[in-house]
């Protein structure tokens, strides 16, 4: 097994630079993770990307197609995990730093442990919440998930595209912990520079926030409840042969 770590990114190659150090720093073994850097045609950044992976065949570059307004980082994100070949996805944000050893092969090692047909969610410290962090006690989000091709391949899609950024992982929670398949690691840390902690708001975090719709989203999210029900009925009818 191998993962993809899928990164749309854009105008931060600071960021990027600190998250393959972070990768590079803790993977037991590069060969088990191909990252993949999803990046727009016209980013006046991008000569500092090439640089950056340059020489580093564990990386592969994505150019995304030429949209005409923010298309949302689900469309973003599924359109790299129909570029991916590997067998685990995973979510992951520019200001995503990882910081536990031999992460990714206790997550393939969770995977090839764990359940047969692969519909499984581990999802992993993200140094705001639970035991420890910032706010112990709220609920913990799976803000970074792994999860196995099987729930792209039984869907047709990795992320809902409905959902511009808010809400893509809530949905991807809610599902795998309904069916009783969401496993939490909290000796993982995968630390998440989030606005929340950093309070730092570059153009990239500023046009996120305007494009922010957390009302409508969330009134969109159970207004989707009937196609959450048949995405989890899919799966189990998947886990039940």
């Amino acid at each position: 097994m191998k993962i993809a770590l899928l990164c749309p990114t854009k105008s931060r190659p600071g960021d990027l630079i600190r998250l393959i150090r972070s990768v590079e720093n803790t993977v037991h073994k590069l060969s088990n993770i191909k990252l993949y850097i999803g990046v727009d045609s016209d980013d006046d950044t991008q000569r500092e990307f090439d640089n950056c992976i340059r020489f580093k065949s564990y990386i592969t570059k994505i150019v995304f197609p030429e949209y005409t307004k923010f298309p949302g980082l689900g469309v973003l994100w599924n359109y790299m995990a129909s570029q991916a070949s590997e067998d685990i996805f995973a979510m992951v944000g520019d200001d995503f730093v990882y910081e536990t050893p031999g992460w990714e092969q206790i997550i393939i090692d969770e995977f090839k442990s764990g359940e047969k047909d692969n519909i499984m969610m581990i999802h992993c410290n993200d140094g705001i919440h639970g035991p420890g962090n910032k706010y112990p006690d709220r609920y913990i989000q799976s803000v970074n998930p792994f999860i196995h091709r099987n729930y792209y391949e039984i869907n047709g899609y990795y992320l809902r595209e409905e959902f511009k950024h808010q809400f893509l992982d809530t949905w991807i929670d809610t599902v795998y912990k309904a069916i009783s398949r969401g496993y939490y690691r909290h000796d993982i840390m995968i630390r998440h520079l989030h606005f929340s902690q950093t309070r730092r708001v570059d153009n990239v975090t500023q046009n996120l926030r305007n494009a922010s719709e957390y009302d409508k989203c969330k009134r969109l999210f159970t207004d989707l409840q009937p196609e959450r029900k048949k995405e989890i009925d899919r799966l189990l009818s998947f886990i039940n042969g």
